[in-house]
């Protein structure tokens, strides 16, 4: 069981065939920075699956706010986003999960590789 299972979030791998179509999505990398609070990154993995996101590195943690005393989670993501969403439309869906969610996204030319056998 993965780190991520074990806080419920569902972990599947696929072995993808030759006749798979060429991934058309586009790279993208995300960076959130929220109040910490249980559920945080299920809530976003259950956003990011509605809209067919697939996550390809997810790298997170709990930071102390020195100013207030809270305790704030920041996740950094890379993203294969399909190419009809646009940007703004996944930084609304994001950013109505909290009110204090704060989302930064930017395309990835590191991530080009990975577009498909196909270049597309």
């Amino acid at each position: 069981m993965s780190a991520h299972e074990s806080e419920g979030v569902p972990v599947v791998l696929e072995p993808g065939g030759e006749n798979d179509r060429p991934d058309v999505r586009r790279p993208m990398r995300l960076e959130l920075l929220a109040a910490d609070r249980p559920g945080i990154v299920r809530q976003v993995a259950d956003a990011l699956a509605v809209m067919e996101i697939s996550v390809e590195a997810l790298e997170s943690e709990r930071l102390e706010a020195p100013m207030c005393g809270e305790a704030l989670f920041r996740a950094r993501l890379r993203l294969r986003v399909p190419e009809g969403l646009g940007d703004e439309d996944l930084r609304h869906a994001l950013e109505a999960l909290a009110d204090d969610l704060m989302v930064e996204l930017a395309a990835d030319p590191r991530a080009a590789h990975l577009r498909g056998p196909h270049g597309a």
